[in-house]
């Protein structure tokens, strides 16, 4: 009997210290609790609070930091390696394009293509390699016809303006495209002729910008009759190539009126109207001089003269000897 009132007694006792411990711990009023005991609680709880929230909030900012200039470290060797590869590639760019550029400027010096003498790009290549033998030149016996010059397709690079006498004559309706040869463009062409060479004329004495003027007016009402008799709104499948040449044309002859406002041009096309010389040799000086480059031939007569032109070329080059193609 007395064991098991032993026993009781010793489960009381624990179960009571359990509830002591478990009443420390709780922070509230409770029986011995005074005001001011439990407000300075409070702003101890308070504080620890807020000492826990600046401890974490300093290892949080450090840990944002530390991610930060990991990051920013990242993306500073990315844009690096970025610029590394396309330093590279741009490298490797223009090591190939200079490498085909060089196999293009053999092949024009050696073995031109058709496109290529076409283009004027063979007979520019001559041109150089035929000025290389200096004096030589000058005793040069190829001959060529006076005209020739008129017959040509000329570039001045520095200007950006390519041009031939022959483009400027247009005199017979075959030298327009097919769509202005049409009887109802008749007006419109004799006008543009006619102011076409009065500002042609003018050259040698004093040009005035009423001449200029004229020819721009003239070119408008050649657009403006084009547009009337093939309405480019209301275009056939079977029209509109014969539109687009035309209309090519006639950007074409917008430039040629820029070769009409150019002073530099000017001086060129005065001499060639005046021009007399009978020998390759004579051709290629005048060239020179004036710094212009061969173009790229119109089909017909233009193409016919730069082919012949081409193979005169060759032939002087061939008797100056090899050492001068180099």
């Amino acid at each position: 009997m007395l064991s098991r009132f032993l026993i009781a007694g010793l489960i009381a006792a624990v179960l009571s210290s359990a509830a002591l411990r478990t009443q420390a711990q709780v922070v509230g009023v409770g029986p011995g609790s005074t005001p001011s005991g439990d407000m300075l609680r409070g702003a101890g709880v308070a504080a620890y609070g807020a000492g826990l929230r600046d401890y974490y909030d300093a290892a949080a900012n450090s840990t944002n930091i530390d991610s930060f200039i990991k990051f920013n470290g990242y993306i500073n060797e990315f844009y690096k390696e970025e610029n590394r590869e396309n330093h590279r590639i741009a490298q490797a760019t223009r090591k190939k394009a200079r490498e085909n550029w060089d196999k293009i400027q053999v092949r024009i010096d050696k073995d031109p293509s058709v496109r290529d003498i076409n283009q004027g790009d063979a007979l520019n290549a001559k041109t150089r390699q035929l000025l290389m033998a200096g004096s030589a030149l000058r005793y040069s016996k190829t001959l060529l016809p006076p005209d020739t010059i008129r017959r040509l397709p000329f570039a001045l690079p520095r200007k950006g303006l390519t041009f031939s006498m022959q483009r400027m004559a247009l005199k017979s309706p075959k030298q327009w495209p097919v769509a202005l040869q049409d009887s109802e463009f008749h007006a419109v062409r004799q006008a543009y002729v006619r102011a076409f060479g009065k500002a042609l004329d003018q050259i040698e004495g004093k040009q005035t910008l009423a001449a200029i003027k004229d020819v721009e007016n003239a070119l408008s009402a050649l657009h403006a009759q084009l547009d009337r008799v093939i309405d480019p709104t209301q275009l056939k499948e079977e029209d509109r190539e014969l539109y687009n040449q035309a209309k090519n044309h006639l950007k074409r002859l917008g430039v040629l009126t820029d070769v009409l406002k150019d002073h530099d041009m000017q001086k060129v096309l005065v001499e060639m109207e005046n021009y007399s010389g009978t020998t390759l040799a004579d051709l290629l000086e005048f060239v020179t001089r004036h710094h212009l480059q061969f173009a790229i031939s119109d089909p017909g007569d233009e193409l016919t003269t730069t082919r012949k032109l081409h193979l005169l070329m060759e032939d002087e080059l061939a008797a100056l000897g090899p050492e001068k193609k180099n």
